[in-house]
């Protein structure tokens, strides 16, 4: 109950924090503000994702034992502490250097002022990693989403009614990750559990191939808003950027059940159970496509009422449809990534998802004169087409089932709502189409795999 809770609360803070910054910030400086959110987000997830992810493989391994988990915490979160503090010492210096290359004088005091994002957030991640290796997904839902943006529904209400300047948003950024984590840091300095993990070449090279991992992920609010920022005026950015967060949204649920999945697979391998980690994998995979139908078509239907919201962003409709394309389509796929870390194939999935990423910059660069800022989610259409089966045959080669022709049928529907959505263009029907038909697309897999398990009984 309280899991549901935490991640409906969390759901809705993230859109209240958002609506909040875009109303304390002009426009051309709330894009100039979540360029810099996600350029630290992404040199976070650099310092602390694959020290998480090697947590997890370990610690998931060992049957969730407390004392293992919190020793090798300790390692980890000492490592991400020591590079995440030199990333931002080097990003501070070059703050005035990057602004210039992208043309925006402004962008430099937000590099500075945002600068703490870095250690906290990598610092994060591991106390995540460190909750969901022994299946506590409740308690890492509340550290790493509940507490931030309760913090931040706090800051931002102070900075309006304080009058405070900007910049202050900055530091209610980075307030909102440090204090859970220093809340929760006092499990690593628990006298209980002596001693901290040596970390092996093995672990070293493990984690360094995820380092880069969940950064070559981010297509949403992470490397494609640093290309928006490059290519396009801070005023398309924070159109861009009001679109791209709310459709970070639309996987929402499939990346907790993602979550959940991990570390019993890495239980489920070391026994050797093949069959269940089959199970396992079918159910994920229906939820994640239910899910993301469902909340998908829920966020493009309401869209018309919920952008009047953040001001003057009512052209990001269509950008919305857009951007759902991608995400109904990697659905399908769910649990595969999961599948490769854990049998300790980290090279090729690093591999894989910066094949997409690469996909991703090369398309937008090439396609940029013909569609503009619809380059990007073009570009991410196409490299989920590429690399989500191949990403698949890999996980075969492990003799683990996946995806099936059968399972990508029931995408024909929704992303035919979405294609119609698209061609009405601007305009509040679209969004009804394509959210309605989204929405028939969730009832027609619920009843079907609700006939299935029926038919089983």
């Amino acid at each position: 109950m309280w899991g549901s809770l935490a991640r409906i609360f969390a759901l809705g803070s993230q859109v209240v924090v958002l609506v909040a910054m875009s109303r304390i910030l002009e426009k051309e400086e709330f894009g100039n503000a979540m360029i810099a959110f996600a350029a630290y987000r992404l040199l976070s997830m650099v310092a602390g994702s694959g020290l998480g992810s090697l947590v997890v493989y370990h610690v998931s391994r060992a049957g969730g034992e407390y004392a293992a988990d919190i020793r090798l915490s300790r390692s980890a979160s000492l490592a991400a502490l020591v590079v995440s503090c030199l990333l931002a010492g080097l990003a501070i210096v070059l703050a005035p250097e990057i602004a210039r290359l992208f043309e925006k004088p402004s962008l430099s005091a937000w590099l500075i002022h945002m600068s703490p994002m870095l250690p906290f957030g990598a610092l994060i991640l591991i106390t995540s990693a460190s909750f969901d290796a022994r299946s506590r997904v409740n308690e890492s839902i509340m550290i790493t989403e509940f507490l931030p943006n309760l913090l931040r529904l706090i800051g931002f209400p102070a900075v309006l009614l304080l009058q405070l300047p900007g910049l202050a948003v900055a530091h209610v950024l980075w307030i909102s990750l440090a204090l859970p984590w220093l809340w929760d840091a006092r499990r690593l300095l628990a006298s209980g559990v002596s001693g901290m993990t040596k970390l092996t070449r093995w672990d070293l090279r493990y984690s360094g191939w995820l380092s880069f991992y969940p950064v070559l992920g981010q297509q949403l609010q992470g490397v494609d808003i640093l290309i928006a920022g490059y290519l396009f005026a801070s005023s398309v950015v924070a159109d861009y950027a009001i679109a791209s967060r709310l459709a970070v949204f639309y996987p929402f649920v499939q990346y907790i059940a993602a979550r959940s999945f991990a570390p019993r697979a890495g239980a489920l391998f070391e026994k050797g159970d093949a069959s269940a980690i089959d199970r396992e994998l079918v159910q994920l995979r229906r939820r994640s496509i239910l899910s993301v139908l469902a909340l998908t078509g829920v966020i493009i239907a309401t869209a018309p009422l919920t952008l009047r919201l953040f001001g003057d962003y009512g052209g990001a409709v269509p950008m919305l449809i857009a951007l759902a394309f991608s995400a109904v389509f990697r659905s399908a796929f769910a649990g595969v990534d999961s599948v490769l870390r854990i049998t300790g194939r980290a090279a090729a999935s690093t591999l894989s998802v910066g094949g997409a990423m690469v996909v991703v910059i090369a398309g937008t660069l090439a396609l940029e004169n013909l569609l503009g800022i619809y380059a990007l989610p073009v570009s991410m259409l196409l490299a989920a087409m590429i690399f989500n089966p191949l990403m698949t045959f890999v996980a075969r080669r492990e003799g683990v089932k996946s995806v099936t022709v059968g399972d990508l049928l029931y995408l024909v529907l929704p992303l035919g709502g979405l294609v119609a959505g698209q061609l009405i263009g601007h305009s509040d029907l679209a969004a009804f189409v394509a959210g309605g038909v989204l929405l028939l697309g969730a009832a027609w897999c619920y009843f079907a795999w609700t006939g299935d398990i029926m038919e089983k009984r």
